[in-house]
């Protein structure tokens, strides 16, 4: 939210658009570079960082080429990525930040609650209180903001009826 007040000028998809140049130039320099610093210095023993990610690019390009197939899901779950991160800075721009993060919570426990409906997976005592405790959380902070609206409602309405006077 306070990003989107402080600059002001720049709209939710230009900002999505710088958000998205900068993730790609750092992970394009990551897979460029991982190789060369992976055999060059001991910076990822230092990092934890296994030697087999040191070429992620080189082990990811051969797997499309031995399964073109998968070109497609792989630009088709770009597209979901694309059209989600419009509606995610659509929302963040429009409304607040705090509504954004009740609707991705809802829709993650409601595919959460159909995948257990749909694929007959069992949740222990303990998911259950945890889906319990997400929809109370969303429920309870809708009947809040319902209340809080209200309120300021009346109070305007006060404020509007002393002017008249």
């Amino acid at each position: 939210d306070e990003i989107f007040t402080t600059y002001r000028p720049y709209s939710g998809p230009q900002m999505m658009v710088a958000q998205n140049i900068l993730s790609t130039l750092l992970t394009t320099a990551y897979l460029l570079l991982s190789p060369i610093i992976a055999t060059h210095t001991s910076l990822f023993s230092l990092l934890s960082i296994p030697q087999t990610s040191a070429n992620e690019l080189s082990s990811a390009v051969d797997f499309v080429r031995a399964n073109p197939a998968v070109g497609k899901d792989i630009l088709l779950f770009a597209l979901c990525g694309a059209v989600g991160q419009i509606f995610i800075y659509y929302t963040l721009a429009q409304f607040s930040s705090l509504l954004l993060v009740t609707v991705t919570v809802t829709r993650k426990m409601l595919t959460m609650m159909l995948s257990v409906l749909w694929f007959g997976h069992r949740l222990s005592g303990m998911q259950w209180v945890g889906v319990g405790l997400v929809f109370g959380g969303v429920g309870a902070e809708a009947l809040i903001g319902r209340r809080e609206k209200k309120q300021k409602q009346k109070e305007k309405e006060m404020k509007l009826g002393k002017k008249a006077k």
